[in-house]
């Protein structure tokens, strides 16, 4: 009887781990978008911000969304700091990480 118990507790913690956790695309994603942001702020010379891609991700379709996408959108964005990335970190991640499985 009481393995029973043990056996639905198990399973009950197991899905809900589940249910929360980040995929490995996601958490990489989510990392080298900040990085990249961050870095971008102190630095304009655009061979020293490559290198940092390179660096942030070992994901070739992260580094192309990075290169294609999110490099001009802070570029372009001057309201766009650490701060309020991480307000909206979840869009930005989610945006990036359906972008790397296509």
């Amino acid at each position: 009887m009481n393995y029973k118990y043990l056996i639905i507790m198990s399973a009950f913690l197991c899905s809900v781990n589940f249910a929360h956790a980040e995929t490995k695309i996601e958490h990489s994603c989510k990392d080298a978008l900040f990085d990249i942001a961050h870095y971008m702020m102190s630095e304009k010379n655009v061979t020293k911000i490559n290198r940092a891609v390179n660096k942030a991700t070992k994901y070739s379709k992260i580094r192309q969304y990075i290169r294609t996408k999110w490099i001009p959108r802070v570029r372009s964005d001057k309201t766009l700091t650490p701060n309020t990335y991480m307000i909206d970190a979840e869009k930005y991640t989610k945006e990036c990480a359906k972008f790397a499985t296509q």
